[in-house]
Parts: C-alpha cells; structure tokens; sequence
C-alpha cells in the first residue's frame, strides 16, 4: 500500500472534515438528528481527500467513501424526518 502524502493545501481541509464528522456521529448517538445531519451534511463541503481532483478521476475508494457518506446523510435526514 502506498503512503498518501498530506499536501499543506489539504491538511486544513481534513481537520474540518474530521471534526466535523466526529461531532455528528456524537450528535447521532444522542438521538439528536439535526444537528447530526447539518454537521454531516456540512462535513463533505471539506473535501478530506484531493479537492482539486475531478470525482470521476478519483481512486474508487475515495468515490465509495464520498458516496458512503452522502448516504449517511440522506439515512439521517430521512429518519429525522419521519421522527423513526
């Protein structure tokens, strides 16, 4: 496996990604849903991998991470919505 060398222009962009991720994952195990779903959903904003990087050039790992995670935010935004 090759190492990922953190350029300075992403690094920032990890620790928002990062952050924000931990904090909706906490939010989402209290049973607060909104607050889990605006720091998710804002979360992808800091992209934590290349953003300069097209989406379909990507490495599919990182197209499945991305995707991953959008999903958790359409699943908690659907079940704030129908209050399940």
């Amino acid at each position: 496996m090759t190492s990922e060398k953190v350029s300075p222009r992403t690094f920032p962009n990890r620790l928002f990604y990062t952050v924000l991720v931990v904090i909706a994952v906490i939010a989402a195990f209290r049973n607060d849903y909104s607050t889990a779903l605006i720091t998710g959903g804002i979360s992808l904003v800091f992209d934590p991998f290349d953003p300069g990087l097209a989406f379909p050039k990507r490495p599919r790992w990182q197209q499945a991470w991305l995707c991953l995670h959008l999903a958790g935010v359409f699943i908690l935004m659907g079940r704030m919505l129908l209050k399940v």
